[in-house]
């Protein structure tokens, strides 16, 4: 079948699937998100559903969800990988991508060593349907690959976002995900039901990026409006050292999961060790990184019984981060500076001084959106921190290691249970010794697994010693019960209002 007509058929079908009226559509009473009624739309879609390959080892994720936002793309902790094989047809005009064709290789990711990564070719396209109105539509197109003898288990239905101009400055966003899925190997306990229920790779959580980014932008914007008395025509220090450091923590979200998710066959030669109980295998490697520096990484993925919500706030909070840190000696961290960035106050940035440290300066991000939260950290030289400050970026060549956490729901919550939470933690370490890279490997592999598994070990005693008191049978505890109930937003807006009246 031709390119054009496949991407005509699958903006025709997405279209539909955005609408209300054909009751393809049901809330369900479980969650309370929208679940596609799989044989309403089997009977909706006939020509379509000739594109379909199904058999019995395969089964259908289908996801939809809704956003009033301003259009920005930027998905780093699920996008792993996305480039441009061909552009098909360039659209309208350089400025208008109105009918543009692109072929597209992506590969979508969960941010965990226990699940692949779901590799497709796909053509986009983007259509006007009326002014105001556009659609951005992904369908997968396998010729590509089977020319190589390559064949994916995973195939993208007709997906993507339609976006209504609401105002100048208001969009709504219609997100769908729809994906036909063939099981090779049985996912990992701790994510079946994630993947199955379509929360792991679905539109919400491709929205929930979406309005994040969003909210940082629109962050952005409103500090350039700042205008401080006695600075006229200039910007305040504080407001250049905030730009510095909102700069650095992208590299550090994008960067974090990098290397992470296996190849999709899983026997990937990512991991040179893996060891562990089921609940709590650790995945270890040593490699060479771009900037050619020797690191060692490794990653653990486990379960706990308390809320994503709880363990941020014990996770973000920088008073607690030595009962954890095993990488960072166990030594507290005094802080020279924190930051919002966005509007909801728990998303900031922070740079704080290493007890005993003369030289070290740990800048950690707290990056919290609707469908998960990632706790990020790396520590840097005084000198570097010194350009942060002044509003420079650090030197290209100046290497730095990011390790941090992922945490979500277990997607068990429902209108009686909270649920638990999947957490995720990934540390780096710089190569030591002179040997070859692959003599020291054992070594450096074994060093990061004992760091992991104990670092994982503390975390857990923390979250213990520290949980919030049980509320009475039938009562629900309140945000501020749920999260330990300290007032640690209130102190980082204080401070930024602090920093206004100084200027």
């Amino acid at each position: 079948m031709e390119q054009s007509v496949i991407a005509s058929i699958g903006v025709q079908e997405l279209c539909r699937l955005f609408k209300d009226d054909e009751n393809l559509w049901t809330k369900s009473p479980v969650h309370g998100r929208d679940v596609l009624v799989q044989h309403n739309y089997e009977r909706a879609f006939r020509v379509s559903n000739k594109l379909r390959t199904r058999n019995h080892n395969s089964w259908i994720e289908a996801s939809r969800s809704f956003a009033y936002d301003n259009w920005t793309y930027l998905f780093p902790n699920m996008v792993a990988k996305e480039e441009t094989i061909a552009v098909l047809s360039p659209g309208s005009s350089e400025d208008n991508p109105d009918g543009s064709l692109k072929l597209m290789y992506k590969e979508l990711q969960v941010t965990s060593p226990l699940v692949a990564k779901r590799k497709f070719t796909c053509l986009r396209t983007c259509k006007q349907i009326d002014q105001g109105t556009w659609v951005v539509a992904d369908i997968s197109y396998e010729p590509i690959l089977n020319l190589n003898g390559y064949h994916s288990n995973y195939r993208r239905l007709p997906s993507g976002c339609l976006i209504q101009s609401i105002s100048e400055k208001l969009s709504k966003v219609t997100w769908v995900e729809h994906m036909e899925v063939e099981e090779t190997m049985p996912s990992h306990t701790l994510y079946d039901h994630l993947i199955r229920s379509g929360l792991a790779f679905g539109a919400e959580r491709m929205l929930a990026c979406l309005e994040r980014w969003h909210e940082k932008m629109s962050h952005l914007n409103d500090i350039c409006r700042i205008r401080t008395p006695g600075l006229e025509g200039k910007v305040a220090p504080w407001i250049m050292e905030k730009f510095s450091l909102m700069e650095l923590r992208d590299s550090m979200v994008s960067g974090l999961f990098e290397n992470i998710s296996p190849n999709e066959d899983k026997n990937s030669s990512l991991w040179q060790s893996i060891t562990g109980l089921d609940d709590l295998k650790v995945y270890a490697t040593l490699y060479k990184s771009s900037s050619n520096y020797e690191v060692v990484g490794g990653a653990v993925t486990f379960g706990v019984n308390y809320s994503p919500e709880f363990v941020l706030k014990i996770l973000g909070d920088e008073r607690k981060h030595h009962e954890w840190d095993v990488v960072g000696g166990l030594r507290k961290l005094n802080m020279v500076t924190q930051y919002l960035t966005a509007g909801d106050p728990r998303n900031n940035v922070f740079a704080s001084m290493i007890e005993g440290s003369s030289d070290g300066i740990l800048i950690k991000e707290v990056n919290v959106n609707r469908s998960g939260s990632l706790v990020v950290w790396t520590t840097v030289s005084k000198k570097v921190y010194d350009l942060i400050s002044l509003g420079k970026a650090p030197p290209p060549d100046v290497p730095v290691l990011i390790s941090g956490f992922s945490i979500s729901t277990d997607g068990h919550t429902t209108t009686t249970n909270r649920g638990g939470s999947v957490v995720t933690l990934v540390l780096r370490m710089w190569g030591v010794g002179n040997k070859p890279l692959q003599e020291k490997g054992p070594e450096s592999v074994a060093l990061i697994t004992l760091a992991i598994n104990q670092t994982a070990e503390r975390v857990k005693e923390s979250l213990e010693k520290q949980r919030p008191p049980s509320p009475p049978r039938g009562v629900w505890p309140t945000e501020k019960q749920q999260v330990g109930g300290d007032d640690m937003e209130t102190e980082i807006l204080q401070n930024e209002l602090r920093l206004l009246k100084m200027d």
